[in-house]
């Protein structure tokens, strides 16, 4: 059996040094809900920069596609407090997203994709609940891991149950200068 036209997800775990957490975490006001999406210039990000882009350069490799020049375009931290939660969106503009947990505990919110090919079609009923046939999966949050995925997919955080802040690092990374190709008129340059 093949799988058609998959979502790939990618996960890290104990991505920065006890140092690099702290320092990062520092950088936190935790009165803001979102911070400005620059976070990426400041020097605490540069592990967790450097990091993220090596491993959108996998993400890239898993998928057989050429090696390109990647640039994280935004990066910011969001603060999930108890009975807060974060609607269905995209990250439109962009090629790959990701999110990096700070901070959580068990009780915190997962983040949630879903897919939207499945609108108006006929679910069957099944036994199991796999990724093959859920029309919407999710993770929980585990401090110092990442998740990158698709800027396409949509994805939300339901409303917090928990009394620990929810601290992310949510991110967007480009492809720089040229994708697609000449022969099937794809190509674009910019």
């Amino acid at each position: 059996m093949d799988s058609l036209f998959p979502t790939n997800i990618l996960h890290d775990y104990d991505v920065l040094s006890a140092e690099e957490l702290a320092a990062l975490l520092g950088v936190v006001d935790i009165e803001v809900r979102h911070s400005k999406p620059f976070i990426h210039e400041l020097r605490e990000a540069d592990k967790l920069s450097e990091h993220i882009v090596g491993l959108c350069h996998e993400y890239m490799a898993f998928h057989s596609y050429k090696r390109h020049d990647l640039e994280i375009t935004g990066m910011w931290y969001n603060v999930q407090k108890k009975g807060q939660s974060h609607h269905p969106h995209t990250h439109p503009n962009t090629y790959l997203s990701g999110v990096f947990y700070l901070q959580s505990d068990p009780r915190c919110p997962p983040i949630v994709f879903t897919d939207s090919r499945n609108i108006g079609s006929i679910l069957p009923a099944h036994s199991d609940d796999t990724v093959h046939n859920a029309i919407s999966w999710n993770y929980r949050p585990v401090a110092n891991s990442v998740i990158i995925f698709p800027s396409s997919l949509q994805h939300y955080v339901a409303s917090s149950q928990s009394d620990t802040h929810r601290i992310s690092v949510s991110f967007n990374v480009m492809i720089r200068g040229e994708a697609g190709a000449v022969d099937d008129l794809t190509n674009i340059k910019w």
